[in-house]
């Protein structure tokens, strides 16, 4: 949002985005973790001409922990963010 009408909403703002992004640090985990487990042959029917016949699962998982680390950080500087925000007396409205 570009702007926000009522600036007492911000705080609540800010707590919807902490929330989303730690759901989003979840399912990255929980996506990144079933990747790891999956078996050739089993669950998939090995790569295509772009992989190298084993690797494309491992990296999948690799990569979803990666974003999950970062989604992570931000949601703590999100929390940080959400928290200074409390402190402020905003209007109700403009």
């Amino acid at each position: 949002t570009r702007d926000v009408p009522a600036p007492f909403d911000s705080y609540t703002l800010l707590g919807e985005l902490v929330a989303t992004v730690d759901d989003l640090e979840q399912v990255c985990r929980q996506l990144g973790a079933w990747h790891s487990r999956v078996v050739d042959g089993t669950h998939y029917a090995g790569e295509d001409s772009r992989g190298d016949g084993g690797t494309g699962t491992v990296t999948a998982a690799a990569e979803l922990e990666r974003a999950a680390a970062a989604l992570s950080a931000a949601a703590e500087a999100l929390r940080a963010a959400h928290s200074a925000n409390g402190v402020v007396r905003w209007f109700d409205e403009l």
